[in-house]
């Protein structure tokens, strides 16, 4: 007010401050000192936030092969699907999410596999009593499952390398899985992941943590177009379902409780009935179904600009009033070889009309020129096993999953000689953890190994023929122990000479035998011990006699038998 008051004395004091800048300066000069896009984002809402305001890199794709970069991502549907529940594990029905994971060639957009699921909540009973619910989400079985499908359906590449690129949350490789494929298949498939956000401490000093999405943008702006082509099917939540699900979401819940319902008071429907149900939710192979036909609709698409896609001529029929050729689709896209069959004055009535090849059509014209290999049942067998960093100790391989301890025995001498504590990798299927394949942290097979009872709990102590197998197990690790320093030739010298001075002491036991075969035990006693010491040797043998029958009569007065006659005036003494 004082400045206004002093610059402009002659013009009314106004109700805010105008927009004056000082003397010589412009809005433009001000700018350079005020805080760009960018800054405001890192200050409101952090590094992540302030990616959309600075430079991005454009990666040419162009040059890519088949399966030379696969990215992979987790995500989850804006649509719901009904799960009919399941009494043998004691899962309830319910409405569940979809969750799921996906895999792309980022060269040519073909979608290679993909893996769907319902996030089923259970109930778990906590130490206190309390229960707890959980939401069963994706795991890295799910990835391997993908991963199983991936290379199963489409192979290896032949001449070049596959870069497999993940994140670091949900769908992430695990390192013992990295370290399988970069071994097992000799450094032909690579990880690499998504970077996290290195830039910490913010303005305010506290730590933010995330990812950086846009690493794998390709199949990021991929989901937008598969979501919007599922907006449309029942059971559409959205992406959020308290800001942009349906009017009529939550009625559709609150409705299809009451057939879901368990409990007293509750219809406690089950499976088989629910699915005769007619509910404004689709079952997981619904959504399935729906999944796929989206799919093949984003891979069939020509209206994109995808990095390096080759521009196609299509031929059309001008005159739809007239009949089209034969071979000749009137409304559609028509090749060369439709062309070709074609008058000289027919060709000339066809239109050209130029697209975009489709993601299919790139990955099959790539697909020709650089072929793949199908990979062998055993090795694709290896993607259906869980890899486990274990360590060798006690003439056993083990390792620790989810807190449970597994121990594969080496009875059989599958593994060669090692150190104590030497690390190394074992397959093993979680389900069915009976039997472990070994190998070294290169990828150097070892051999397969059985556990002690077959599973992780250890051997059934009720179970007699599994104590005697385990038992017999044990043994021939000690007894192979055993051998192995009994050959040595140190311990060889010492065994023979022990075996010469036994043979020497039961020779001479025998002849002493022999030479008193005739007399009493007395006489022997005297013979051994002497006159005097065979007397005292006597004696205190009759001491021992007396002091024992003292003893049984005591027993005899202190707790006479019902019916028994008195002994009154006799003691001990006078029994004896």
């Amino acid at each position: 007010m004082d400045f206004f008051a002093r610059n402009y004395p002659t013009q009314p004091m106004p109700t805010a401050f105008p927009r004056i800048w000082p003397q010589g300066w412009s809005e433009r000069n001000l700018r350079h000192y005020g805080p760009s896009r960018a800054e405001r984002a890192v200050y409101g809402q952090g590094a992540a936030a302030a990616h959309a305001f600075l430079p991005t890199i454009t990666r040419d794709t162009s040059k890519l092969r088949p399966m030379e970069r696969i990215v992979i991502d987790d995500f989850q549907l804006d649509v719901m699907c009904k799960f009919n529940g399941d009494p043998e594990r004691g899962l309830k029905p319910q409405i569940a999410y979809v969750a799921g994971l996906l895999a792309m060639d980022v060269g040519s957009r073909k979608k290679l596999g993909r893996a769907l699921g319902p996030m089923i909540e259970r109930e778990e009973k906590l130490p206190d009593g309390s229960i707890k619910v959980i939401r069963c989400n994706l795991t890295a079985q799910s990835v391997q499952g993908l991963l199983y499908e991936v290379f199963r359906t489409h192979g290896l590449p032949i001449d070049y390398d596959v870069t497999i690129i993940c994140e670091n949350a949900t769908a992430a490789i695990k390192p013992e899985l990295e370290l399988m494929l970069s071994t097992i298949y000799e450094g032909r498939i690579r990880v690499q992941r998504t970077s996290l956000i290195n830039h910490k401490t913010l303005a305010n000093g506290f730590v933010e943590s995330g990812g950086t999405p846009w690493e794998k943008g390709w199949i990021e702006s991929e989901f937008n177009y598969l979501w919007n082509q599922l907006c449309d099917l029942p059971g559409y939540k959205g992406s959020n379902a308290r800001l942009n699900a349906p009017g009529d979401h939550a009625d559709k819940l609150k409705w299809v409780a009451k057939f879901f319902g368990q409990g007293e008071k509750r219809l406690n429907l089950p499976p088989e009935i629910i699915d005769e149900l007619r509910l404004p939710f689709r079952s997981l192979a619904e959504v399935e179904g729906a999944f796929d036909f989206v799919i093949m609709r984003s891979e069939l698409r020509t209206k994109h600009r995808f990095n390096g896609f080759e521009t196609i001529s299509d031929f059309r029929w001008t005159h739809p009033e007239l009949p089209a050729p034969k071979g000749i689709d009137a409304h559609g896209p028509n090749d060369f070889r439709s062309l070709a069959l074609l008058t000289h004055e027919q060709q000339k009535l066809m239109l050209p009309v130029d697209r975009k090849e489709c993601a299919r059509e790139r990955w099959e014209r790539l697909s020709a020129q650089f072929p793949r290999q199908a990979l062998s049942p055993r090795a694709l067998a290896l993607f259906l096993l869980t890899p486990k960093k274990a360590t060798y100790r006690k003439h056993c391989v083990g390792f620790t999953h989810e807190k449970q301890g597994y121990s594969y025995v080496d009875d059989e001498g599958v593994l060669p000689a090692m150190e104590e504590g030497t690390e190394l990798l074992a397959y093993v299927d979680l389900n069915a953890p009976a039997c472990a394949t070994i190998t070294r942290m290169d990828g150097k097979a070892l051999g397969v190994l059985r556990m002690l009872g077959n599973t992780a709990r250890g051997v059934d102590i009720t179970d007699p023929v599994a104590m005697a197998e385990a038992r017999a197990r044990r043994a021939v690790i000690v007894n192979r122990v055993l051998a192995g320093v009994r050959n040595r030739p140190l311990h060889q010298a010492t065994d023979a000479a022990l075996k010469a001075d036994r043979e020497h002491t039961e020779a001479v036991v025998a002849a002493y035998e022999r030479e008193t075969a005739s007399m009493s035990v007395a006489e022997k006693i005297a013979t051994s011990m002497g006159e005097r010491a065979a007397a005292a040797s006597q004696e205190r043998q009759n001491d021992r006699t007396l002091q024992r029958a003292r003893n049984d009569a005591e027993s005899l007065l202190d707790a006479p038998a019902d019916g028994a006659t008195a002994t009154a005036g006799l003691n001990s003494e006078d029994l004896l």
